[in-house]
């Protein structure tokens, strides 16, 4: 009985420090006031794209946008 609670808490810390990194994640690739993804978010996306493209030798296009002075 004593193992199987053991295992059970062990289970529990694991799934607490799967959400915790996979908050930890969105944070870090997301702004916080707006929710929308930040370059970081944008770079990892990109190489799976150029990544696909060129696996698939297709030609892609990349828009890039900016806004200045968002508040």
């Amino acid at each position: 009985a004593r193992k199987n609670a053991e295992l059970h808490a062990r289970l529990v810390i694991e799934e607490q420090l799967n959400i915790a990194n996979k908050q930890l994640e969105y944070k870090t690739q997301h702004d916080p006031l707006t929710g929308i993804g930040n370059r970081r978010k944008m770079s990892a996306q990109l190489d799976i794209i150029l990544k696909g493209a060129i696996e698939q030798q297709q030609y892609i296009t990349i828009m890039f946008g900016d806004v200045d002075r968002f508040n």
